[in-house]
């Protein structure tokens, strides 16, 4: 016997069939991306590390933060340094226990003393002489802050890092900022001098992340992120940018751009 469906009972099979694949696919993958967009609310790394494919490929170029400095015990100006807890989930990410961890203009020492608490090493270079007392007192060996300039790089003894971790200074390399266009072009130069000497204490397939954004003055915008962005592709991988955005009201609403880098083999 030849059973016919009429064309009414074939459109109800084919939306049985369409339903219950939907059913068996796409609705887990909906459940998912659910979970993971609620738990991305409480645990900021989730941003940077999703569940599924396509979650990651919308999340992974930006994340938050509450962003809210903490309290230090520093006798003076601290408000041009980034959270604890940005460092934190930079290192927790993109380094394992045991790993050293470098920072060239470590400042108050947050860096350091974030990879301490991670159980990684790290070392990092200050040349203000207070900001390197104040982040060395605030981390124990093998941690260790080095009160020098970081162009004298090449005058000491280090091991290989495998994380990066910095937020550069703006304007502390030949005062840039006072001195005009033929000044910042020098400051450029600079970057490509000192990363040139930084790349040989970093392993191959290191990270380097640097916290970098664009100034914005009354009549233009520098691109300083983008400029120090092809400056340093000329020495290494440029992966791309990642945003953080502070939820704090005591910020604002702030976004910061984070350029990532690794080295697969210096040029």
């Amino acid at each position: 016997m030849v059973w016919k469906l009429s064309t009414e009972e074939i459109f109800i099979f084919n939306l049985t069939v369409i339903a219950a694949w939907l059913l068996w696919t796409v609705l887990p993958l909906a459940t998912q991306s659910t979970a993971t967009m609620q738990q991305s609310q409480l645990d900021p790394c989730v941003s940077l590390v999703v569940t599924t494919q396509k979650m990651e490929q919308i999340m992974k170029t930006w994340f938050t933060i509450d962003g809210t400095l903490e309290p230090i015990d520093y006798d003076g100006p601290s408000y041009f340094r980034f959270p604890m807890e940005l460092a934190e989930i930079v290192i927790s990410r993109y380094s394992a226990p045991g790993d050293w961890v470098f920072d060239p203009f470590c400042g108050f020492g947050t860096t350091l003393v974030a990879a301490q608490k991670l159980d990684r090493q790290a070392i990092g270079f200050e040349k203000e002489i207070d900001h390197a007392r104040f982040a060395s007192s605030r981390v124990t060996p093998p941690n260790r802050v080095i009160l020098d300039d970081i162009v004298h790089l090449s005058n000491y003894d280090l091991p290989q890092f495998n994380l990066l971790f910095t937020s550069p200074p703006y304007d502390t390399f030949r005062d840039w900022q006072t001195e005009g266009a033929a000044m910042y072009s020098n400051y450029m130069l600079d970057f490509h001098i000192i990363y040139s000497s930084i790349a040989t204490v970093m392993q191959l397939s290191s990270k380097l992340i640097l916290e970098m954004s664009n100034v914005r003055d009354p009549d233009r915008i520098r691109m300083i992120a983008w400029d120090a962005t092809r400056v340093l592709s000329e020495l290494f991988h440029f992966e791309g940018e990642l945003v953080r955005c502070n939820s704090s009201k005591t910020c604002g609403v702030v976004w910061t751009p984070h350029l990532l880098f690794d080295l697969y083999g210096y040029c």
